[in-house]
């Protein structure tokens, strides 16, 4: 994650460079109050983005925001897997949780491996919608963990 400010756009769809060109352009134009200058310029996406390292670098040329960076399907993947508390705040900010692979009870959250479940979402990103490896939040011992509300 990027110290100090950033502006984040998000794009989900199939034209990946294309999204984040106008996301970029738009947010370059009209910047909502933030100083370009000072703030990173982050745009994430759910997909695979194989131009994303050659997109930082024309974007970041243009010398505009402090930073540029972009995340793709690959970082947020590595993302989950280096902090499981990850994977479970994107499992209840999506209503989605693995259906194995989670203790769930007595307050005692995922194991470290628990987020593996969740990499068929990322793969599932490199090519079309994502999702089909994840499923509602129906396991009861995750239903019991996950919905209890944070303290």
């Amino acid at each position: 994650m990027p110290e100090g400010l950033s502006a984040w756009e998000l794009g989900t769809n199939s034209g990946i460079k294309a999204k984040a060109d106008e996301d970029y352009e738009k947010r370059t134009g009209d910047s909502v109050g933030v100083d370009r200058a000072s703030t990173t310029f982050v745009f994430a996406t759910p997909l695979t983005w194989p131009g994303k390292a050659a997109w930082v670098q024309a974007r970041s040329d243009e010398n505009v925001w402090r930073r540029v960076l972009a995340f793709d399907a690959e970082d947020l993947l590595q993302w989950m897997e280096r902090f499981p508390v990850v994977a479970v705040w994107f499992g209840r900010i999506t209503g989605l949780a693995p259906r194995s692979g989670t203790s769930g009870l007595h307050g005692e959250g995922p194991r470290p491996h628990a987020v593996r479940p969740l990499q068929g979402l990322w793969a599932a990103g490199r090519t079309g919608p994502a999702a089909p490896s994840l499923q509602a939040a129906e396991n009861e011992p995750w239903n019991a963990w996950a919905l209890t509300p944070t303290r």
